[in-house]
Parts: structure tokens; C-alpha cells; sequence
């Protein structure tokens, strides 16, 4: 069956249960291409047609994306790693799932070039609204998440407050982290600066959790603002759980 180009935009739950009304039996779903259908997910409780109905793009018997009806996007490789799932993922939901050297990254959409590491084999909730990522447990990634570099321990004969080094993390006398970054590469400044640090990914150390509050500095810190700042080294946090919305 020849599916045209406009068939095939499924990216929310708008468009998947559009989608499903036009087909001829739902109960075969309805075809999007080859192996590909939209069906009622397998977790869905609620019929074709019913109020909370949770439709799925399912490919070879796996569902990778799945539509929930309040707005979120479930991503689930279900263990594979093949160029089609992923570009089946990409073309159903607008979301990049790519494999570099064994790690499967995804990139929810409007997020540039910030990738979140990922499992295959668990699901994630893209919240396209908020600009948020649920994990498998609760935790929340944003697009704050940036590749920083791998995790060094801070060298003991470091002192930090007069020579920083990218990626220090300083504490503040009021006890918040500040991450020691290019400053050119997250605003107009040139050289150093200090943006507020939140913790390493629990998935991959090269990662870290940064946010808006930024500080130009320079070498001579200890002279400008670096009185009761104390060095200390990058840890992972265990970011706040919050409850998944699920479908009623």
C-alpha cells in the first residue's frame, strides 16, 4: 500500500489518532509503510476512540514511539539499534536517535546539538512543551545538559582561585557550584567564565547539567571576586524525581 508524504507526518497525538480514524480496520492498525503501523498501544487501557487512548508507531512488532494524549512522547528502541529504527523513530516523531561507539544518544527536538545519552531498552518521555525529558526513574534532563569533557579528579596541588582550569567547579560562600567554561562557547564574551553547575549526567560523566547564570572571569579571580570561593571536584547528582504525567 502506497502511503502519500502527508500520511506519514506523525509527530503527536494529533496526528496519530488522525491518522487512526482513517483506518479501514484498527484492529490491523493503520499502515504508515513497510512493517510500519499506527496502532492503540499494548499499554493503552482506553479502545480506539475512546477519551486517553494511547496510539503507537510500532515497526516489526516493536512500538518505538508511542502517543500519549497529554502532549508526551514515548521513545522506546526495545533493544535494537538498527539504522531503520532509528530512522523510523526520526520519522515519526521528530526526535534524532543516533549510535556512536556503542552509545545510543537522542536529541529531542529544538535541542541543536545537545545529546542525551540513552538506553535502548527503556523508555523516555519527551515533553515537547516544557523542553523536557523524563527518564525511566523519574529523573528530569533539559536542554541545559551540555559535553563538557570526561571527568578528571582535581589535582591536589591545584589552586583554582588563581588559576582556573576548564571544567573546575568552585563553590561560592553561599555554597552554590560554578563550572569553569569557555566563555565563548555559551555567550558573546570572550575568555573565561562561571556558569552555574548542577552536577555530572548519572549516564555519562562527559556530560553536565548547567544553567543560565553566567559570570565573566579572569586568572587574577582571587583579586576580583574569589574571597571564601573553595575548589571541589565534579560530582553526579541524583536529579529530583518527579511523577511522570500518565495517560488518565
Amino acid at each position: 500500500m502506497t502511503v502519500s508524504a502527508d500520511k506519514m507526518r506523525v509527530f503527536n497525538y494529533a496526528t496519530a489518532k488522525a491518522r487512526a480514524s482513517r483506518a479501514r480496520n484498527m484492529s490491523n492498525g493503520a499502515p504508515m509503510g513497510v512493517r510500519t503501523r499506527i496502532v492503540v498501544s499494548d499499554s493503552s487501557r482506553a479502545k480506539h476512540g475512546e477519551d486517553g487512548c494511547i496510539y503507537a508507531m510500532e515497526y516489526c512488532y516493536s512500538e518505538l514511539v508511542r502517543y500519549h494524549p497529554n502532549g508526551l512522547l514515548e521513545i522506546n528502541c526495545n533493544g535494537w539499534d538498527s539504522k531503520t529504527t532509528k530512522e523510523r523513530i526520526r520519522e515519526f516523531s521528530d526526535i534524532y536517535v543516533h549510535l556512536h561507539r556503542g552509545q545510543l544518544s537522542m536529541i529531542p527536538f529544538g535541542w541543536g546539538r545537545v545529546e542525551l545519552p540513552i538506553n535502548g531498552c527503556v523508555s523516555y518521555f519527551v515533553d515537547k512543551e516544557a523542553s523536557l525529558v523524563y527518564g525511566p526513574e523519574g529523573e528530569v534532563y533539559d536542554k541545559s545538559i551540555r559535553r563538557v569533557g570526561a571527568f578528571k579528579p582535581l589535582p591536589k596541588s591545584r589552586r583554582p582561585e588563581r588559576t582556573m582550569f576548564l571544567r573546575d567547579v568552585l563553590v561560592d560562600p553561599e555554597g552554590n557550584d560554578w563550572m569553569v567554561v569557555d566563555a565563548s562557547r555559551v555567550s558573546a564574551m570572550e575568555g573565561k567564565a562561571l556558569i552555574r553547575y548542577y552536577g555530572d549526567d548519572p549516564n555519562d560523566r562527559s556530560y553536565a547539567h548547567l544553567g543560565e547564570e553566567l559570570r565573566q572571569v579572569n586568572d587574577l579571580f582571587l583579586l576580583s571576586m574569589g574571597d571564601g570561593w573553595t575548589a571541589k571536584e565534579r560530582y553526579v547528582r541524583v536529579f529530583e524525581k518527579r511523577p511522570i504525567p500518565r495517560a488518565a
